[in-house]
């Protein structure tokens, strides 16, 4: 395993993620803690059945304990690894996509599954440095673009965003603002202030002296200024080279130098003229369960206290971005002190602005469902706010977990009572809220400086598609969800013999995999099909019993089997328009029968679906211009989409994007337990 590239990501990340002890600790446990915790000594190959929507052929995915590794299609024509929560992907794929999912156990020993589970993991890592890399291109191409044309620049650049100035600053505000004017210490007796903002620059005055904030913000101004793009021999395009099992050059790049020092100027100026929160920056909420008891109000006094002092400390920091910290913090402080000063909990908003929203409409149709979203959220921000007894051990992890829920709550509970539009996710750990770079001030380079580096950048940015595009363009025969997964596994043996040629590598990567797993599987003749891979694994490793999980209809049907007549359950939940079970999703196509659970009678439900589907498309043909082809897209992909049935077999199972996570937590059966 190559620790040293390993930490080279691990400090690429901490230069580049806001909160950087969050992400050293989820590096550090994604690294060690497995291989220490539980003593798992089996590999999961999964393999989730076809679907409409992605993976709509089937899905496979690997997992080890808590952890899944699968490969997804991404734009453009890109297939990458993905890592996510064994809950996570089962809520994903099992109940909000219906799909069942088949696990076959694969018995292999400690030192095989660390092997293998390490390279999986380096593998994600590896990917994420190198596709980061490729965001930071496009950013700098961006700014360079702005600073070249920035004379009949028309609009904002959609990159260049500053998270967390969204808290403290509308976009609107710096219409026609000089810099001579931002900088200019702002005192107007009208402006409303927040208070706890003006006790903090006491303590500044005292820890850094008297004119600190104003010295730090002219000194961010001339950085700014003096700014350059990126050295040409960190980005010479013709010396890239990517492949599988090493990291790019972690580049501090020059849009985010940017972006990061712009970001501590509004940061220190927020401070400085003691800003009061946006309106839509923080919510006031009135329900019961936001009132704060004496205890809680002490606990949150205390926690008010490390507040300040974790921002004096930030204003000293030599870690890059310590503006946003210092944006995030000042915005909890504010809403910490309303908190203790009205009794009731006031929190910062923290959805994403690109958050889904769910209409009225469709609010109405799911009610049931969105009632369960409040009250799972109710119960489980119960729990949290009870770690408010306890001064002593409250931290800011405690305090985001609590800021997270109240913002779920809150949010589920306005569509409820209020039958507006809400969103329905986006909830993030920090606040992210932004706004597109001000025109306050901007690196001062030569027209020819700027052109020179954008070439470079383009270049570079053109390259790096490239070498991207050998490494991991997707082809549905050669280069799949499957076939990566099966490449990735015998890869992690083949390293194992790095003074090997290519093909003496290869044979005795494959004596390795008959040694450790049972067996090899070719994936060339048809095991890249999803369906066919997973009896090729049941035949070719060593695999233990098999473990089913059914979709979520498929679960609820088997209850209701279990309690009433057969024939009724089934006349009943056949079809679309009487069942119990489900209700249409606007995101599914258009179909009448079911032919998940029926084998015998699929053609037959099929030419109904074909027939019924083809009568919505001319129905939509003529609906078209009112609805933007909504109806005739469901039509012809509801067409589509029951095809196969006429072969016997199944796709579409329709979905059930708006369930809670409590139908998961009340299975019986379920991945964790593998």
């Amino acid at each position: 395993m190559p620790y040293q590239s390993i930490c080279q990501t691990m400090t690429f990340y901490l230069l580049r993620w806001p909160n950087r002890f969050f992400v050293l600790s989820i590096l550090t446990t994604s690294l060690l803690v497995p291989s220490i915790c539980q003593g798992a000594k089996k590999l999961g190959y999964l393999y989730i059945e076809s679907s409409e929507g992605n993976s709509s052929g089937g899905h496979t995915a690997v997992q080890f304990g808590e952890d899944i590794y699968h490969y997804q299609y991404v734009d453009p024509g890109i297939i990458r690894l993905q890592k996510q929560n064994a809950n996570d992907f089962e809520f994903a794929y099992r109940f909000l996509n219906n799909r069942t999912i088949h696990i076959s156990p694969i018995d292999i020993s400690d030192e095989t599954y660390s092997l293998l589970r390490d390279y999986f993991n380096f593998q994600y890592l590896a990917q994420r440095q190198q596709f980061a890399l490729l965001t930071d291109l496009q950013k700098d191409r961006e700014l360079l673009s702005r600073l070249l044309y920035k004379a009949n620049f028309d609009g904002e650049t959609p990159d260049l965003r500053l998270d967390g100035a969204g808290l403290f600053y509308s976009s609107q505000e710096f219409d026609g603002v000089s810099l001579a004017g931002f900088l200019k210490h702002r005192k107007d007796p009208e402006r409303p202030v927040a208070k706890i903002l003006q006790d903090l620059q006491i303590d500044i005055r005292e820890k850094y002296g008297e004119d600190f904030l104003s010295r730090r913000k002219a000194e961010l101004v001339e950085q700014i200024r003096q700014l350059q793009p990126v050295a040409p021999e960190r980005r010479n395009a013709e010396n890239l080279s990517l492949n599988r099992d090493s990291f790019p050059p972690a580049v501090y790049s020059f849009a985010n130098h940017f972006t990061d020092l712009v970001t501590n100027l509004l940061a220190l100026d927020a401070l400085q003229n003691a800003r009061p929160l946006v309106a839509d920056a923080y919510i006031q909420p009135v329900q019961q369960v936001f009132r704060l008891t004496p205890e809680e109000i002490e606990t949150l006094c205390h926690f008010r206290k490390q507040l300040k002092k974790g921002l004096l400390q930030l204003l000293s920091s030599s870690r890059p971005d310590w503006g946003y910290a210092v944006l995030v913090n000042a915005a909890r402080l504010i809403t910490v002190d309303q908190s203790i000063q009205q009794g009731q909990l006031v929190f910062v908003d923290i959805f994403k602005q690109n958050s889904k929203w769910i209409d009225p409409r469709i609010l109405e149709k799911f009610s049931d469902e969105i009632q369960s979203h409040s009250e799972l959220a109710l119960n489980a921000l119960i729990k949290v706010k009870d770690s408010l007894q306890n001064a002593r051990d409250f931290n800011e992890f405690n305090y985001s977990r609590l800021e997270l829920l109240s913002n779920r709550y809150v949010e589920f509970n306005k569509g409820i009572e209020q039958k507006a539009a809400i969103r329905f996710n986006g909830e993030f750990l920090v606040p992210t809220k932004s706004i597109p770079i001000p025109d306050l001030v901007y690196p001062e380079l030569p027209k020819t400086v700027i052109q020179h580096a954008l070439a470079r950048v383009n270049a570079y940015e053109t390259r790096m598609h490239e070498e991207l595009d050998r490494l991991y363009a997707y082809n549905l025969f050669t280069r799949n969800c499957v076939t990566e997964l099966f490449m990735t596994m015998e890869q992690a043996f083949v390293d194992r013999f790095p003074n090997k040629n290519t093909g003496e590598a290869s044979r005795l990567a494959r004596a390795e995999s008959m040694q450790r797993l049972g067996g090899h599987v070719e994936t060339a003749p048809v095991s890249f099909i999803p369906f066919t891979s997973f009896y090729s694994v049941q035949n070719n490793y060593k695999v233990g019993k098999e473990q089913e999980l059914l979709s979520f209809r498929l679960l609820q049907l088997q209850n209701q089997y279990n309690k009433e007549n057969d024939l009724l359950v089934f006349l009943r939940e056949s079809n679309t328009l009487s069942s119990t079970l489900y209700k249409r999703n606007p995101d599914d196509s258009f179909f009448v029968f079911f032919t998940d659970n029926t084998l015998l009678l699929r053609p037959v439900f099929g030419i109904f679906n074909i027939l019924a589907a083809t009568g919505q498309s001319l129905l939509g043909l003529a609906a078209a211009p009112f609805d933007s082809g909504e109806m005739l897209k469901s039509g012809t992909t509801g067409v589509v989409m029951s095809l196969p049935e006429l072969a016997f077999f199944n796709m579409r199972k329709g979905s059930y994007h708006y369930l809670s996570f409590g139908w998961q937590m009340n299975a019986e059966e379920s991945m964790s337990k593998l």
